[in-house]
């Protein structure tokens, strides 16, 4: 069954943000101290919670009227942070030593594009992208994504019809790895209404993220 999309005029709304790296990965040779791996996971978990906020907040910020732009599936308006790591020797997130003499830096970008109809989902579906370029090396991000339906182009009495929270590494080479709302595997949302889709990234333990970076998409109607 074909799928009509009609894609609305309307810009994305986004909030910067800046991510403050403690240390990527346990510095190497290290060992782990007592309660350091619960520590870690408490961490993430309120991570993940001020994650599915930073979504909210961008699913829910009212987009910028733009007559002149005519969207397509993806949003190039993504959002950009910044990673900094002390000098030292690290793991990285792919269990590489690395051994920075100064102190190292990257730049993410964290991007929602528009929702579109997925035949092998059944369903609607969005993707998030996040792409990182610096001092080399693999990051760990978590994102949180939110996808939003309303029966008109706008963020009153939205709901949030599906919603995703996971990790994947991040490769220091400006190849965008993709997030998927809902996870790849899950069934997607019955069509029939307007769409939005947002991201919340940040890097993950043990780095130390002190701040989110979100966006969001436009509206898209698919019927």
């Amino acid at each position: 069954m074909s799928r009509r999309i009609a894609h609305l005029p309307l810009g994305a709304a986004a909030a910067c943000a800046v991510l403050v790296m403690a240390g990527a990965g346990t510095a190497a040779g290290a060992e782990s101290a007592p309660g350091a791996a619960l520590a870690a996971e408490a961490i993430s978990i309120d991570l993940g919670e001020r994650l599915e906020e930073g979504a909210a907040a961008a699913i829910l910020d009212i987009p910028t009227v733009d007559v002149a732009q005519e969207i397509g599936e993806v949003d190039s308006d993504g959002v950009t942070f910044e990673v900094t790591l002390p000098p030292g020797t690290y793991n990285d997130a792919a269990g590489v030593v690395r051994t920075y003499a100064t102190r190292a830096a990257w730049k993410c970008t964290a991007t929602a594009d528009h929702p579109h109809y997925s035949a092998g989902a059944g369903g609607v579906i969005a993707k998030g992208r996040v792409g990182c370029t610096g001092s080399g090396g693999t990051l760990p991000v978590q994102v949180s994504m939110i996808l939003g339906k309303n029966s008109s182009a706008t963020t009153q009495g939205m709901s949030f019809v599906k919603t995703s929270t996971y990790t994947q590494n991040v490769v220091s080479n400006g190849v965008r790895q993709t997030w998927y709302v809902p996870k790849s595997g899950e069934r997607g949302a019955a069509a029939g209404g307007y769409f939005r889709a947002s991201i919340g990234a940040a890097a993950m333990p043990p780095v130390q993220a002190t701040n989110i970076a979100s966006h969001a998409s436009g509206f898209v109607y698919i019927k």
